[in-house]
């Protein structure tokens, strides 16, 4: 139980992608702070006075807490900052399953004396770390963050990165790592021990025999989309990790188009997301999509949702598909909604209702999608490529736009899904034809990675986000495309054109 509101935190049980949050209750804060001339340079009745005053505010203000963290899991996709006649209630996300919240109150006593009580404490979703398969990291950066610098590097033989997942198993740590390549006999999944993050170490490869476009995983299944115009998805078990196999494939049903010329991949599936027991795939633009149930681009499949039946890792259940008549290219899923960054040019960020997969709805129809324009409220042709949500924000990133005052990096508020809007935003890329190719966001910080090789990696505050700050990121020695991310353990994971990368704080050896 949390240690000030009573509120469930989160059970004790070991995260298999992340850390472990038995500890949690231990991080739980009672602060209070005086301002001002303390208590003891005053007289006992004043220090009487005061102190019941302390007590009080203390008592009020774990009351607050307790009802306000009751709010927040019930409502736990909503970020609020609340205001009482006496003070303020600030909610924090750290991670997807994990925020950090604080009362604030301050009463002005005898001789103009200010006194500020203030409760703090961490509140966890277990049910979000479920749905996660819990591997969301629920602890608070440990540094700033203000700079990056390697820590280590892998070579990878001709293999261009497409996915990370980190995962703990045994007690040790993991990259699960897929790529793709031009040559067909090239391995393109990947199992590299990363328990020493200074020397990283090849375990296993696999070649699928087409290269793989992205990844999903979930315990020790991987969920990957093959360069293919059938048999877009397979199933690779990796229970034994010098030998991870092929356990399932599937083709993506419904697909009457075909490519021209034959040999060219225009069915393959692009981006691909796990989230409570089931799998989110997004494809190119498949033509001829006027019919509503074939050449859809969203298909939603169970591998381990007990609703229902037959459904199992090695046994995807299809259970619906969508026209979304654009590329998706990139998905998140948070709650009843999926969040597709798309080549829309009237909405670059389209969210789907995906509480029933059988019934499905287009953006167009609901509203829920929005419309990236110019800084002169212009219309915009680039293409959103990443897409990520915490709370009521999503980060979305585009490809390169040409102009100096241009932006390709944003902070959406997505609080009211037909009404979104920008609340920051900043230009990143520098160099033509290049993308953002992926971001996290961790307890204040967006890591940003982009294929533009001179600044391949940012680290960007975004606590004040109506004001994203961009930090220097220096001693990235030999910079390349990166075109994967992965954040754990106060670790940065970077795959690369060729290479394996692990970054950690270079603060303050950074200048």
């Amino acid at each position: 139980m949390d240690a000030l509101s009573g509120n469930k935190v989160v059970s004790a049980r070991t995260l298999r992608g992340s850390l472990t949050l038995e500890v949690l209750i231990a991080l739980a804060l009672l602060v209070t702070t005086l301002t001002g001339v303390t208590l003891m340079a005053f007289s006992g009745n004043y220090l009487a006075r005061d102190t019941a005053l302390s007590s009080g505010s203390i008592y009020q203000n774990s009351s607050y807490l307790e009802k306000m963290t009751a709010r927040i899991k019930a409502y736990w996709y909503d970020v609020r900052e609340s205001g009482f006649p006496e003070g303020t209630f600030i909610e924090k996300n750290i991670s997807r399953c994990m925020k950090n919240v604080r009362i604030e109150t301050l009463q002005t006593l005898e001789k103009g004396r200010a006194y500020t009580a203030h409760l703090e404490t961490f509140v966890g979703s277990e049910d979000e770390a479920r749905a996660l398969d819990y591997t969301c990291d629920p602890f608070p950066l440990s540094s700033s963050f203000s700079s990056l610098e390697s820590r280590s590097t892998l070579t990878l033989t001709d293999a261009t990165t497409t996915a990370i997942a980190i995962r703990t198993i045994d007690d040790k740590r993991y990259a699960i790592l897929t790529s793709s390549s031009n040559i067909p006999t090239t391995p393109d999944f990947y199992i590299i021990d990363i328990t020493n993050t200074n020397a990283p170490v090849l375990v296993a490869s696999l070649d699928t025999g087409s290269g793989i476009h992205d990844m999903a995983v979930s315990g020790r299944h991987a969920y990957v989309l093959t360069k293919d115009n059938t048999k877009q998805l397979a199933v690779i078990d990796f229970a034994e990790l010098t030998h991870p196999t092929i356990v399932a494939t599937r083709s993506l049903p419904n697909i009457t188009s075909t490519c021209t010329p034959s040999t060219k991949i225009c069915l393959a599936g692009t981006s691909i997301f796990y989230y409570d027991g089931l799998i989110y795939i997004g494809t190119r633009y498949i033509a001829f999509g006027t019919n509503s149930t074939h050449n859809n681009e969203f298909h939603i499949y169970c591998v381990s949702d007990t609703r229902y039946s037959s459904c199992a890792p090695a046994n995807p259940l299809w259970l619906g598909s969508l026209n979304i008549n654009h590329n998706i290219n990139d998905i998140t899923v948070a709650g009843s909604f999926a969040y597709l960054a798309t080549s829309d040019n009237t909405g670059e960020l389209m969210i789907v209702d995906i509480s029933d997969p059988t019934h499905l709805t287009h953006p167009d129809a609901t509203k829920m999608k929005f419309d990236i324009k110019t800084t002169g409220n212009g219309a915009s042709t680039e293409d959103a490529t990443s897409v990520f949500v915490l709370g009521t924000h999503t980060y979305l990133g585009r490809a390169r736009v040409n102009g100096t005052t241009e932006r390709d990096w944003y902070i959406l508020d997505t609080t009211n899904k037909t009404a979104i809007t920008v609340i920051g935003s900043l230009k990143l890329a520098s160099t033509p034809n290049t993308y953002i190719s992926a971001i996290i966001v961790h307890d204040g910080r967006a890591f940003v990675s982009s294929t533009d090789s001179t600044k391949n990696i940012r680290v960007i505050s975004v606590d004040i986000p109506s004001a994203p700050v961009e930090y220097i990121t220096c001693k990235n020695t030999d910079p390349k495309k990166t075109f994967a991310l992965a954040y754990a353990h106060q670790t940065l994971f970077a795959g690369q054109l060729n290479r394996f990368q692990i970054l950690t704080d270079a603060t303050p050896s950074c200048p």
